[in-house]
């Protein structure tokens, strides 16, 4: 859905999407990284993505951004506002940064 959404407009291919069930699956999530060619990885993984990228980068070489919950954003062209910024940081601030 987002390769359809954003295809025209970034010229970019998604080649591939993993499920991430938590920390009990990151070596099979490594595993499905390593058979996947790719230039650049968008993760939203929770803190899973800090152990992802590192991997990605260090074992790959390639580039990986958490975008977090970005990635709904990006899908329903709507900005995403975790309750908990908004709650504890405030929205205005959160604008500002």
């Amino acid at each position: 859905a987002i390769e359809r959404r954003w295809q025209d407009e970034l010229q970019a291919t998604i080649v591939g999407a993993i499920p991430m069930e938590g920390y009990s699956n990151v070596s099979e999530v490594k595993s499905h990284i390593d058979s996947v060619d790719f230039d650049l990885c968008l993760l939203a993984a929770g803190t899973n993505a800090l152990i992802l990228s590192t991997y990605i980068a260090n074992a790959r070489g390639n580039v990986a951004f958490d975008i977090g919950f970005g990635m709904t954003s990006f899908y329903t062209n709507e900005v995403f506002f975790d309750p908990w910024l908004v709650k504890f940081v405030g929205l205005d601030r959160l604008m500002k940064m």
